[in-house]
């Protein structure tokens, strides 16, 4: 059972005491984009604004009642009455205007009531996508008590995920899905995917998610499966600030005895302090014995070298306290800049006790045989924190810049302890393992939004930067039989997994520019049509390093009580250079690699209404990709392998949409 308590404190602030805003966006019913330079009109006052480059109109008006007249050049107007305007508040008014069918047509507008008016444009930005997709709106996502972004897609159709951080789309794994934040490519920081997991971006951040499960040709070609697109939300129409607590209680671990270790002074934040690092005594070169030709270390050196090491291995017991989180948002509106800030920042413990996993071979005649029968204990404390900044700058009502900011860091401190029968050893043996991950995201990118009146042009664009990175420092583990009876180890055992230290280190950097400019035909052909071309080019590079030591006998008949708990066990005193322990590197010649990738791409799309219930959209995306990784010996780089790859595809896609009726599309696609 796990119970959340979260109070929250908002602040709004108006230029008048009594005042309130009116703020949505206005959208062509039809094909569901935004309308631009649109005239909102408050009908008592007369007041009136014009919708910006995304659609959106803001009114600030007195406490009470109004009707807000809607109108746009070759569009039937809309009248929504009763728009109810409170003190300190925003008040949500989204609306979606049809084209006329005919230009001398007398004008009816349309009248409406306010809430059908936002539920209508919501469903039709999902109705009228050129592609098969499902969207998740952050009002949605409010209602929901989902933490991040891996457990709001989950809640899509056709959309599982696994580990609680990777999506499969339709049944197809992570390697066939991509993310996108704010319309750019992310690095990654998986050392052998390049999928982004969703559990680095929390859910407060998020002003929308949208699924694509079919392709056209503006979006990346990386992808077969789904295209997860992540929004992040942009600055309110007026002042707000929000301060929020949360704890939590989980009835399996709150409260109850915990097992951790000692790390370091950093560790609430989700950053080792060094205290895992390998010592400095660590030569940088490979650790060998010295050998007939005067080449590598001496046994006193080597005995040096495993006493560096900070001896610890046993956990101590602590009683798990409730999970923390705070978060504080402010954001405002001030004439053409806008801007919006979020913090967050979570930590919890996590128990898993007595769960019991099993592995099983084919036998004779198709028998199971079972290999292995564990049970498993994991303590787990994580940290989780981060934010955004997102500043804009409205030059005019046709032009907009926009500088976004992504920062997200999280850490698990894990004590996982196991026990069972191993079917190598003929017997029960005993695991316990400490494990140490921190990972970091970032992402910056300068946009631009520019509407060009001749011709009804849009350009946008955009020049992004991201950096990931992740860290396993000293993970380490040992093994022993087990007395199932006693419920203990008895022997250490010396096996290859037992007394060994791991260390992994990835960074990767990844630029993203493009360009999309979108013309509308419709006074040409005389028919709602778009044509939308555009490039990208994108580049990225990676670099892997992973070491490997293993405590092992030393010459001599070892002299240690094999009984003794893993931490007398290794202590500095029982590295000797005769009969005690030597430390033996096993780092591999293929635990390093370098990776880069290179990508240069156009496009060219023709969004067309063939009929009045018949919409198609289709074209052709060509991408040049070149990529090269080297995998070397980490203390000897020159020797690498090195495998290269570069491809010139054409990607071309058709989608058809036909409207059954106001509520039904039936949708088909070919790529």
């Amino acid at each position: 059972m796990f119970v959340l308590f979260m109070p929250s404190f908002a602040f709004s602030q108006l230029k008048e005491g009594k005042s309130g805003i009116i703020s949505g966006v206005v959208l062509d019913k039809n094909t569901g984009e935004a309308l631009i330079e649109a005239g909102v009109e408050v009908v008592e006052t007369g007041k009136k604004v014009f919708t910006d480059l995304d659609g959106k109109f803001r009114l600030e008006l007195p406490e009470g009642k109004y009707e807000i007249r809607v109108f746009y050049p070759l569009y039937q107007g809309q009248r929504i009455k009763n728009v109810v305007v409170k003190p300190g508040k925003v008040t949500r008014l989204d609306i979606s205007l049809e084209p006329r069918k005919e230009e001398k047509i007398e004008v009816v507008e349309v009248v409406a009531e306010p809430e059908r008016a936002t539920e209508a444009t919501q469903l039709i930005l999902r109705k009228k996508a050129p592609a098969i997709t499902d969207r998740v709106s952050s009002e949605v996502i409010k209602k929901q008590p989902d933490a991040d972004v891996a457990e709001v897609v989950r809640r899509v159709t056709g959309i599982s995920v696994v580990k609680k951080k990777y999506v499969f789309v339709r049944g197809l794994g992570d390697r066939y899905s991509k993310t996108t934040l704010d319309k750019a490519c992310l690095a990654s920081p998986e050392p052998e995917k390049k999928i982004v997991p969703l559990d680095l971006f929390p859910a407060t951040i998020v002003e929308s998610i949208n699924v694509a499960k079919s392709y056209t040709p503006d979006l990346p070609a990386e992808f077969s499966g789904g295209l997860v697109q992540i929004e992040t939300k942009d600055y309110p129409d007026t002042f707000k600030m929000k301060f929020s607590l949360s704890t939590g209680y989980n009835s399996r671990t709150t409260f109850k005895a915990f097992k951790q270790y000692n790390g370091g002074n950093w560790d609430w934040l989700g950053f080792d302090d060094g205290t895992r690092d390998i010592p400095d005594e660590i030569p940088s070169e490979f650790i060998k014995p010295l050998d007939i030709t005067g080449e590598g270390f001496s046994p006193e050196e080597i005995v040096k070298f495993g006493r560096a090491f900070e001896n610890i291995w046993n956990p101590s017991e602590i009683t798990a306290y409730p999970s923390q989180g705070f978060g504080f948002e402010i954001g405002n509106k001030v004439k053409k800049f806008g801007y919006f800030l979020n913090l967050h920042y979570g930590r919890k413990f996590q128990t898993i006790e007595d769960e019991e996993r099993k592995w099983y071979s084919m036998g004779y005649q198709g028998r199971q045989k079972i290999l292995a029968d564990f049970t498993f204990n994991t303590y787990e404390k994580k940290v989780d924190w981060g934010g955004i900044l997102n500043v804009g700058f409205e030059l005019s009502p046709q032009h907009k810049f926009s500088f976004k900011n992504f920062y997200q860091r999280k850490s698990n401190d894990e004590v996982r302890e196991y026990f069972g029968y191993h079917e190598t050893w003929g017997q029960d043996i005993w695991d316990r393992r400490f494990k140490w991950q921190e990972e970091y995201i970032y992402q910056g990118q300068l946009l631009g939004n520019h509407h060009i009146s001749f011709g009804k042009s849009d350009i946008n664009w955009r020049v992004s930067y991201s950096k990931t990175g992740l860290e396993e420092p000293d993970q380490r583990e040992v093994q022993y039989f087990y007395d199932r009876e006693a419920g203990e180890p008895t022997l250490w055992m010396d096996s290859p997994r037992s007394g060994t230290r791991y260390f992994a280190d990835l960074g990767e950097y990844r630029w993203d520019t493009g360009l999309d400019w979108k013309l509308d035909l419709e006074s040409l052909i005389k028919k709602p049509t778009k044509l939308k071309w555009g490039f990208s080019y994108t580049y990225q590079d990676r670099d892997f390093t992973y070491r490997r030591f293993h405590i092992r006998r030393g010459p001599g008949i070892l002299d240690v009580d094999l009984s003794l708990d893993p931490q007398s066990l290794y202590a500095p005193e029982n590295f000797k250079v005769r009969n005690g322990w030597w430390l033996e590197e096993t780092t591999r010649s293929t635990d390093a690699y370098d990776a880069w990738e290179r990508n240069v791409a156009t496009y060219v799309m023709l969004d067309l209404l063939l009929f009045d219930k018949l919409r198609t959209v289709g074209g052709i995306r060509f991408e040049a990709d070149d990529i090269e990784v080297a995998t070397f010996n980490p203390f000897d780089p020159e020797e690498a392998v090195v495998a290269k790859l570069s491809d010139d595809d054409v990607f071309p896609a058709i989608n058809v949409t036909f409207s059954l009726t106001d509520t039904m599309n039936l949708r088909g696609s070919y790529s």
